[in-house]
């Protein structure tokens, strides 16, 4: 008997997820500018501090979200940049655009995945 995919984070605790992974990342991003002026030498603050939880909260994700084939989720976050380098036409598939603008819209991708892989 087939197991049943499905995705046990509502779309609203999805999105909180992704939104604070971002102002995290922003913050991480302020904290190396601010540091990198006072100083010659660039700092990356994630490297030493971040990089480990936000790999595991992004793996457990994957897994709840059955993303881990797929890679949605870090493609979003690393090569779209959360959504800022999208455009439209950006990507695509049978021709139709997929909107990949917002932490809904990575939402939205998952769960569409998660139907066509239960037919």
């Amino acid at each position: 008997m087939k197991k049943e995919r499905e995705c046990i984070l509502s779309e609203k605790d999805f999105c909180r997820v992704i939104d604070e992974l971002e102002k995290l990342d922003d913050k991480i991003e302020n904290m190396n500018s601010a540091l990198s002026e006072l100083s010659e030498v660039s700092y990356n603050f994630s490297g030493f501090l971040f990089d480990s939880h936000i790999n595991l909260i992004l793996n457990l994700l994957e897994l709840i979200t059955h993303d881990v084939e797929t890679q949605w989720i870090k493609y979003y976050i690393y090569e779209l940049n959360y959504g800022k380098k999208w455009k439209k036409g950006y990507i695509t598939f049978d021709g139709e655009d997929i909107k990949l603008k917002n932490s809904k819209d990575l939402y939205k991708i998952l769960i569409d995945n998660i139907r066509i892989k239960r037919t």
